[in-house]
């Protein structure tokens, strides 16, 4: 049982096309906008934690990619080039 309520404003045309959808999936405007906004914020809550695994996957996938590289020193190159990169982003601005 819910017990508090939430009003949202909504055109005359939305309200029309928001009815007419929820009746299509056999279900309500109130428990549709509810399952709504609960996906929305189950995302936003791991939005951050799936980036870095996706982040994660990426550095891993590339590291495995550049060790059957031909070219053996081309893995340390990136090594160096992308530490030589992340102390520019740290280095404080104004230098």
């Amino acid at each position: 049982m819910y017990f508090e309520y939430l009003t949202i404003r909504i055109s005359p045309n939305m309200r029309a096309e928001l009815l007419a959808h929820v009746a299509q999936i056999d279900s309500d405007p109130s428990k549709f906008v509810r399952e709504l906004i609960a996906r929305a914020l189950s995302t936003a809550r791991d939005a951050k934690g799936e980036m870095q695994r996706q982040v994660l996957f990426c550095a891993v996938a590339l590291d495995y990619l550049l060790e059957v590289q031909e070219a053996p020193s081309l893995r340390q190159k990136a090594i160096d080039d992308w530490k030589k990169i992340v102390a520019e982003w740290e280095r404080p601005s104004g230098d």
